[in-house]
């Protein structure tokens, strides 16, 4: 391996560690087991997206390659999605329709959950689609952000200017939430805005200050021990700006322990081969989340007693299995593709 690889790598391990935390998060009666992830896992993406936003490229080149990146990727998982739909219907002898339009409906508004607010034209059971709804709101806020790189504003400056975009987006989320999470973008600028500083100042080159290593511990055994929940796919912080600053504080301990320990392991090529596949996850696991009976296989465990961890451990092998086979299947059929084009 080259020198210049390991920081790049490391990012595929961070975003290994996210995306299994995304799974964990998601798991079925977890209770106190997993909440503990959302403090985390979506800051990490969202701060990671930002180390890499390119502020060099026009503004429309960076647009187009945007509506590449992560809108292409969301019109086909949301394909996928509607034609699963469409055949499970068929094997399990229901009507086609009403999931079919849940499906369609979901693609076409994006959000990632039932609101707990109004939605626009759709019902809120028609309007989500799970947890591909990143995809939207990574992609404007890296939109907005970029547009306030461009101003060439003084860093402070500039975070007042996103935190300003911020809390546009959190104070509508309570009235009404509106198609293609343009709040939850406004939100996440945040982070994006953070990441493309930790880049350009190059504070993750630098040695960690013990005082600044101590203070990002206590933030985020603060957050771990008074949380009341942390939803970014609706813009809801429990403990407010303490769940911002929060999220940060794990991205940076993370990084750090991860520099330190996790990339001289055996688990560093697994999860990184993960990161780089998270997008393919991420569909997959909305896949086997929202098509699969769970709630029977819960019922199952139950059943002989398993609750708890001896519940959440198996399940999550399970799922993550499933991702690990899917990864397989779509590099195999993308090298055929690549072998018929040459």
């Amino acid at each position: 391996m080259e020198q210049a690889e390991p920081r790049l790598v490391i990012f595929d391990v961070l975003r290994g560690i996210g995306i299994l935390c995304v799974i964990w998060g998601h798991l079925r009666g977890g209770g106190t087991y997993t909440y503990w992830v959302y403090v985390m896992h979506m800051p990490l993406f969202f701060i990671i997206s930002g180390y890499f936003l390119s502020a060099r490229q026009p503004y429309n080149v960076f647009f187009l390659k945007k509506c590449r990146g992560l809108l292409i990727p969301y019109l086909k998982a949301c394909v996928c999605f509607c034609t699963l739909s469409v055949l499970k219907s068929l094997v399990t002898e229901r009507p086609i329709m009403p999931s079919l339009l849940k499906w369609l409906g979901g693609s076409v508004y994006g959000a990632g959950s039932v609101m707990p607010v109004p939605t626009l034209i759709l019902p809120r059971q028609q309007a989500f689609i799970g947890a591909v709804w990143f995809l939207l709101a990574l992609f404007w806020a890296m939109l907005l952000t970029r547009k306030v790189i461009d101003l060439h504003l003084p860093f402070l400056n500039g975070l007042m200017a996103v935190l300003m975009l911020a809390y546009v987006g959190w104070a509508t989320s309570s009235k009404v939430w509106l198609p293609w999470n343009i709040q939850a973008g406004l939100v996440a600028s945040i982070y994006i805005y953070i990441g493309f500083w930790l880049k350009r100042t190059q504070l993750l080159e630098q040695k960690p200050s013990l005082m600044f290593l101590l203070l990002c511990v206590l933030i985020v055994l603060w957050c771990f021990k008074y949380y009341k929940g942390v939803w970014l796919v609706r813009n809801y912080f429990g403990n407010g700006w303490m769940d911002v600053l929060g999220g940060f504080a794990c991205f940076y301990l993370l990084f750090v322990v991860t520099r330190r320990f996790l990339m001289s392991c055996s688990l560093t090529r697994l999860l990184s081969w993960l990161g780089k596949n998270s997008l393919i996850v991420l569909t997959l696991h909305v896949i086997e989340t929202f098509m699969f009976p769970w709630s029977s296989v819960q019922a199952l465990f139950v059943k002989h007693g398993m609750t708890g961890l001896n519940y959440l451990l198996p399940v999550f092998t399970m799922k993550v299995l499933w991702c690990a086979v899917g990864i397989l299947i779509v590099s195999r059929y993308r090298r055929g593709e690549v072998r018929k084009n040459i």
